[in-house]
């Protein structure tokens, strides 16, 4: 209790008064594990009807959604009045502490993201272009959440612009897009994420400074964004605003992109690369 207290996590039931053998209520567990957080800021309507915006518990529950510890009662419904029994107490603690952990980082040229154990996604540092994923262009110095964004599997940072991989295959990329490396079929900058045109069955995906490779469930590779290089391996040095097959490549099962060139690691245990060979960067010995 001297640390709940210290921690600023409550002050009891009333001056003086901690009342131990008092039930908790769901929206009294929503606020306790939100300050544990460090009162994190919400993002978004929490969606509930009987969650009002004017509630001491209104931005726990936000945050509580939003990291995947619970989905409400029912539909709609987040019961803030119920009482939690010690079941529901052991998965909202097992939820908020395991689920929360960090299983991948990737950095941009000024910008961080870190993919959680729950599979959503947290972004800090320069935001002009949006490419923090959150709905502005504000810059923030501590992680917030990717707006809208769950069931990730892997993330990838470019310089100005983000992608994700979804569990079901697909590709999700927000920020900087004036040479089509959104993917999304336009140059129009995203600041939340935007599905990739087209792409499906994808099993891993690279991102160079302005451009980013998918390698497919077929073992085949299609590449999108910026390509005065060469690095979209389509032949051409045209930009791509949606993803483009690497030509005649078959067979891989990794990728990788720098700035202006892509590799893949084929199943035969052989790498091929194309793009810039500036300094021989495409071992190709020219």
């Amino acid at each position: 209790m001297t640390w709940l207290v210290g921690e600023g996590i409550t002050s009891g039931t009333s001056p003086g008064k901690f009342s131990p053998s008092q039930s908790v209520t769901r929206a009294q567990m929503a606020v306790f594990l939100w300050r544990v957080a460090g009162s994190p800021e919400p993002k978004g309507p929490n969606g509930f009807s009987d969650v009002p915006s004017n509630s001491y518990f209104a931005d726990a529950v936000i945050w509580l959604v939003g990291e995947g510890i619970t989905s409400g009662t029912s539909p709609g419904k987040f019961s803030p009045s119920q009482l939690v029994t010690r079941a529901q107490m052991a998965v909202f603690l097992w939820r908020s502490s395991c689920l929360n952990t960090p299983v991948a980082i990737t950095a941009g040229a000024d910008h961080s993201c870190a993919l959680k154990q729950n599979g959503t996604v947290f972004c800090w540092g320069r935001n002009g272009f949006g490419q923090l994923g959150e709905g502005t262009t504000v810059n923030r110095s501590t992680p917030i959440p990717v707006s809208g964004l769950t069931g990730v599997t892997a993330i990838a940072a470019g310089s100005v612009n983000s992608c994700a991989l979804k569990q079901d295959g697909t590709v999700f990329c927000w920020g900087y897009n004036g040479d089509g490396r959104l993917g999304d079929g336009t140059t129009t900058n995203r600041s939340v994420p935007t599905a990739v045109s087209g792409l499906s069955g994808v099993t891993a995906i690279a991102e160079g400074s302005a451009h980013t490779c998918a390698v497919k469930q077929n073992a085949t590779v299609a590449c999108w964004g910026l390509n005065g290089s060469g690095q979209l391996g389509d032949g051409t040095t045209t930009n791509r605003s949606v993803p483009i097959a690497v030509s005649g490549l078959t067979g891989v099962k990794a990728i990788s992109a720098g700035s202006d060139h892509t590799c893949a690691l084929k199943q035969n245990a052989t790498v091929v690369c194309w793009g810039s060979n500036s300094n021989g960067r495409l071992g190709d010995g020219t």
